[in-house]
């Protein structure tokens, strides 16, 4: 038997990428077991103990049910789910002195014989695709995800859920992890920008290559009518004029950030974005976009219905924006904080009022929940005490609220 195990085990599998491996040698052998391991370090901003995150899997394992149990060693305490016999066996730990705390997965089972024909035949993204899925499909049935110390689990699970999931509504949600709590320009901007990027996806465009082809750009080219029909706008005046100062501003007003890719942070999304007059007399206006090629490649992690569809109020549109910066952040758990939003109205606004922005909150959660994109349970938080309930409503909500993620790792294939 051989065993590569560490640092072993990642140069083999280097060796094997730039296929250096002569498979000769292994005519006759079988893949019996494959381990991957995730060290999630430590942070400052950790807001529960490593050993009351254990705590807390050992009672989601047991409620499965599945076998899980602590020991002690020279690693510290160690949580292990499943058996050295079992497809899935996973151990989870603290090591002394070290400040990480690690996830162990190992993987058993007579599926290893398509894995390893795919190593073989060097099909290694489809190695890597399948394995990574099968292996976080079962870390998502045991890790409470709502805890600090996954949050490298959903980063990556999220948008592999995402995108196994298949959503009962109609597909005019907004896919985006561009929404920061802090933007600069109109909000709005920034929810019109996320549309026209799903309306260009159906659209012809040129290619320009810049900086000897280290940026490459798609350009379109588009009637501004044309847009418009789209989004389901009246094509009159006002609707056009709107949409022309938006694409003026397009270049300056929308700033990009990712969670995945820091090149995002320094470079121009829409470099050039310009309206002009067709030669003939009464023709509609012509937009010219170019929008870097990457943020088409781009995985967006974050599914929400579109929000701003149909014809909002100014306090509405307020609400929803809030709600949608609030929900595209890494956490499964989604703090809202009704008291400050209230209260950072430039102008003071009646107890009537207030009331009925609280209801738009609790109306575009309901909206979220048809979509089977959040759990169906809630908290209440007043003087920093948190209390759950079966349903929010305007007097429960007066200070903060809590809504949870569902992360769709069951729909999942491997």
């Amino acid at each position: 038997m051989l065993h590569f195990s560490g640092k072993n085990a990642a140069q083999f599998y280097q060796l094997l990428k730039e296929q250096h491996i002569d498979w000769t040698i292994f005519s006759c052998a079988t893949l019996t077991r494959f381990d991957l391991a995730y060290s999630r370090f430590l942070k400052s901003s950790d807001n529960i103990t490593v050993f009351d995150f254990l705590i807390k899997i050992q009672k989601r394992v047991l409620e499965i049910p599945r076998k899980v149990r602590f020991e002690s060693n020279d690693f510290g305490v160690i949580l292990k789910i499943g058996s050295r016999k079992t497809v899935d066996y996973v151990r989870i730990y603290k090591k002394k002195h070290k400040n990480y705390l690690r996830f162990e997965h190992e993987f058993k089972s007579k599926k290893l014989k398509h894995f390893y024909a795919l190593l073989k035949s060097s099909q290694l993204d489809q190695f890597e695709k399948l394995l990574i899925c099968k292996v976080y499909k079962h870390f998502g049935k045991i890790l409470p995800l709502q805890y600090c110390y996954t949050d490298w689990f959903i980063a990556t699970l999220r948008p592999l859920a995402t995108k196994a999931f298949q959503f009962n509504a109609d597909q005019s949600g907004i896919n985006t992890d561009y929404i920061k709590p802090t933007l600069v320009g109109d909000p709005m901007d920034l929810v019109r920008f996320i549309r026209f990027l799903k309306f260009t996806r159906n659209l012809d465009y040129q290619t320009e290559i810049l900086d000897d082809g280290k940026v490459i750009f798609r350009v379109f080219t588009f009637e501004i009518p044309s847009f418009l029909a789209n989004e389901a706008r009246n094509q009159n005046r006002y609707q056009i004029a709107k949409l022309k100062t938006f694409f003026k501003g397009l270049h300056k007003n929308i700033v990009i950030e990712s969670f995945q890719d820091t090149y995002f942070q320094s470079l121009a999304a829409v470099p050039l974005a310009r309206v002009y007059k067709q030669t003939k007399p009464g023709q509609p206006l012509i937009a010219q976009v170019w929008i870097t090629d990457q943020l088409f490649c781009h995985t967006f992690p974050f599914y929400l219905p579109d929000l701003f569809f149909f014809k909002l109020n100014k306090h509405e549109t307020n609400v929803r924006i809030h709600v949608v910066q609030g929900f595209a952040i890494h956490e499964v758990q989604k703090i809202f904080y009704i008291l400050k939003f209230l209260d950072s109205y430039p102008s003071a606004i009646s107890h009537k009022q207030r009331t009925l922005i609280k209801q738009y909150f609790i109306n575009v959660v309901q909206i979220i929940q048809n979509y089977n994109l959040i759990e169906n349970r809630y908290q209440t938080i007043s003087n920093g005490i948190f209390e759950s309930v079966s349903e929010l409503t305007t007097r429960n909500i007066s200070e903060e609220f809590v809504i949870f993620e569902k992360i769709h790792y069951h729909e999942m294939h491997a």
